[in-house]
This record gives C-alpha cells, sequence and structure tokens, in this order.
C-alpha cells in the first residue's frame, strides 16, 4: 500500500459530451488550478467548440472523440446511429481509462450512460453529476435506478435540483452537493468605457447582459422581448441597450439566426446576439455590463456559473427561477428572480433597475459579497476531492493505491 509522499495523485477523467465551454469545462480549469492532488484529463466531442482549445490553453490534458449523445427530445434524434455506435463509444472510453490508469471516472448528465458504464467495465469509481433539470420527467424516472447503481457518489448543483431527480436522496451517504466556481476575474475599471466602444455601446447608455451557450432552453428570445417593450415606455423612453453573447452549439445555428433577427426587428441592431468578439472575454462583457439576465426556461439550469460570475463582478442579476438558483439569489437583495415565460415580471424588474443606479449599485455590491464566499474556488475543490475520495473507498482499487491523499490548495 502507497503512504505518505509515495502515494500519486488521483487520477480522473472528466467526460463532457459538448465542445461548446460551458460549466463542466470551467470545472476542470478550476480542478486543475486548485487541486494539486488531482491528475484530470478531459475527454469532449470532435464537434466545433470553443471548450478544447481552452482547456489545453491552460494545460488540462484534452482528449476529442466522436462522442454521441442523446437527446432530451425526440425530435430529430437519430436513434439508429446512436445505438449503432454506442458500444464502440464504451469501449474507447474503456481504452482511455486504461491508457491513463484512471481512478475515478467524472460524468456529467443523466443521460449520458457511457462513461459510468465504461468505469464500471473497468473498476473504476464514478461520480455522477447532475447540473441541469433538461431531461423530461419521465426520462428521470426511467434512467435514476441506473444512476443509482453505476455510481459512487452524486453530485448536484443544489439541494432543490436533487428533489427534482427522483431516487438521488435514496442513500444520503452518496449525495454531494455543490457550487459552481467563479474563476473569472474583474478587469480593471479604466477599460471599461474601450470594451464598451467595442461593443457598439454609448457611454450613456445601460447595458443588459445575457452569456450562455446559444440555444432555445436559455430562452433569450424573452429577453428581447421584455427589454423591446421598454422603447415605448414613457418613464424609460431611452432604449437600453442589449448584448447576448455566447457559443453556437452545434445544430443550434438556425435558432441563434432566428434570435439574431428577432433583435434587429425590435431595434436592437446588427451587433445584439453574436457569438464572442475576438478580444472579448465573460469578464470583459460583464465589467461593461449594467445588468445581467438570465431567462433560462424550466427544464434547463442547475446553478449556472456565469450567474455567479455576473454576482462576483458586482452586476445585480434578474433571473427565471429555474433550477437552485433560489439558494444563491436573495429576491430583491442579491438580485431578483422571476417565474419563467413572465415577460411582463421581467420587465417590471429589469425597468427597476435600469431607472435606478443607486439601487443597481447596492444590489450589485451585495450579490459580490455573497458569490465571492459561496463560489470560491477553494470551497469548490474541498467538495470535489471530498467526493473523489468518497467514491475511491468504495471501490477496491482505492483502498490499495491512495492511503494518502494531497491536500488542496
Amino acid at each position: 500500500m502507497r503512504t505518505g509522499q509515495d502515494a500519486r495523485p488521483i487520477r480522473v477523467l472528466s467526460v463532457i459530451h459538448s465542445a461548446a465551454f460551458g460549466g463542466p469545462h470551467n470545472q476542470a480549469l478550476a480542478i486543475a488550478r486548485t487541486m494539486p492532488g488531482v491528475e484530470l484529463a478531459v475527454v469532449t466531442p470532435n464537434e466545433s467548440g470553443d471548450a478544447p482549445s481552452r482547456l489545453s490553453n491552460a494545460g488540462v490534458r484534452v482528449v476529442t472523440l466522436d462522442l454521441r449523445r442523446p437527446r432530451a427530445s425526440l425530435r430529430n434524434q437519430p436513434l439508429g446511429d446512436l445505438l449503432r455506435r454506442y458500444p464502440a463509444q464504451v469501449l474507447s472510453l474503456v481504452e482511455l481509462i486504461r491508457r491513463y490508469e484512471i481512478d475515478v471516472v467524472e460524468a456529467h448528465g443523466l443521460m449520458n450512460l457511457d462513461a459510468p458504464v465504461a468505469a464500471k467495465l473497468s473498476g473504476r469509481a464514478v461520480v455522477w453529476q447532475l447540473i441541469d433539470t433538461r431531461p423530461p420527467r419521465v426520462l428521470r424516472y426511467l434512467l435514476m435506478p441506473a444512476l443509482v447503481a453505476l455510481s459512487d457518489v452524486v453530485m448536484t448543483t443544489g439541494l432543490a435540483l436533487a428533489e427534482t431527480y427522483p431516487g438521488a436522496r435514496f442513500r444520503p451517504g452518496r449525495l454531494r452537493t455543490f457550487v459552481p466556481p467563479v474563476l473569472t476575474r474583474c478587469s480593471d475599471r479604466s477599460e471599461r468605457p474601450a470594451i464598451r466602444a467595442m461593443l457598439g455601446v454609448d457611454p450613456g447608455d445601460v447595458l443588459v447582459a445575457a452569456i450562455g451557450n446559444i440555444n432555445p432552453q436559455k430562452g433569450f428570445g424573452d429577453l428581447i422581448e421584455a427589454l423591446a417593450w421598454q422603447a415605448t415606455s414613457k418613464e424609460l423612453p431611452k432604449r437600453p441597450a442589449l448584448r447576448i453573447r455566447g457559443s453556437i452549439q452545434a445544430g443550434h445555428g438556425s435558432h441563434a439566426a432566428n434570435l439574431a433577427e428577432l433583435a434587429r426587428r425590435r431595434g436592437f441592431g446588427d451587433l445584439a446576439v453574436k457569438e464572442f468578439e475576438p478580444g472579448l472575454s465573460v469578464d470583459k462583457l460583464l465589467l461593461a455590463a449594467d445588468i445581467f439576465a438570465l431567462t433560462s426556461q424550466p427544464r434547463s439550469e442547475g446553478i449556472p456559473t456565469v450567474v455567479l460570475e455576473a454576482m462576483a463582478a458586482g452586476l445585480p442579476v434578474v433571473a427565471n427561477d429555474v433550477g437552485a438558483l433560489r439558494e444563491i439569489i436573495q429576491d430583491a437583495k442579491t438580485g431578483y428572480l422571476v417565474q419563467p415565460g413572465d415577460v411582463r415580471t421581467l420587465r417590471q424588474r429589469l425597468a427597476t433597475l435600469i431607472s435606478d443606479p443607486k439601487l443597481r449599485a447596492a444590489i450589485g455590491d451585495a450579490a459580490s459579497v455573497d458569490a465571492l464566499v459561496v463560489a470560491s474556488p477553494k470551497t469548490f475543490a474541498s467538495a470535489m476531492l471530498d467526493a473523489y475520495t468518497t467514491a475511491l473507498a468504495s471501490t477496491k482499487r482505492g483502498r490499495i493505491t491512495h492511503s494518502h491523499i494531497p491536500e488542496t490548495q
């Protein structure tokens, strides 16, 4: 048995079924930066997206495979192709697990069974994250028995999310909740005028920003309609500026084009809906913004990382009450929560903030204090280390090779 300094780091394979940078990729960056006791490799699909390059540039080992994933909707689901390719996909993951001598396989999302199956075929521990509410209820009931059987630890972003998955709390000793980490750093305030100029925002405009992969579940159309209403408001005669930025995921190009056209028709111009411009990052867009909005649909989020990033940057957030957002946003204190689809209330909350700069500052300051505590990378690293060691303890491999685990930074 290895002890003391002879014990090697935990080797983790994180299988992420999207090449568009999102919450799981942000977690990978946090693990690489804050957990010297973990050697991480990330698997992503070989499709268009910025995640592989961003992770590689940060020193994370990235492997791209022909990963197919089930869709939450049967519409346009190539089931035959998926069933034909899935066995080979599982075997490819088995080969990676053995090649890199992986100890823990990390899966993301209820419907992605390939990684847990490959882990169990290889005798490895499984940490399975449920980070959103996208799967329909019927699929949650059908697939949760597989999750309970295959996982050694189940992680959810907040308790509210766990409640939406039947069986997630059947074995309390295996359930772990966590808050995604905030890694972005506030840019120099002196950059704000230049960034706003790059975005085509006038100095006197109130800028409402929204960030997320551009797909239907993000509900960006509701935000466009809510802000378009302000154009004819006697109380707010000056139209606020709107900038929606994010990656266009594979299969959602037409949706992004339709959103851009809707924004043009509502008078927001050609710059309202786009992918990130070269040189523009999340932290810079948040620095340029005055308000952050999240209008995701009911079956969508857990705790989106970008909401925590906006709060940490001192922005007031107006968000749909989805997933576990109620666990991090105090309504009317650190932001506003709105019921999904209630465009009228969304308009009212945005109008209140647009018209009152002192209120924007007060709510933003309170949000920043909260976010920097609950979403600290150190807190996240502690939660992940607990999950990995708990999962390893349930396997023969963990008992043999890891009698000592280095602490996180």
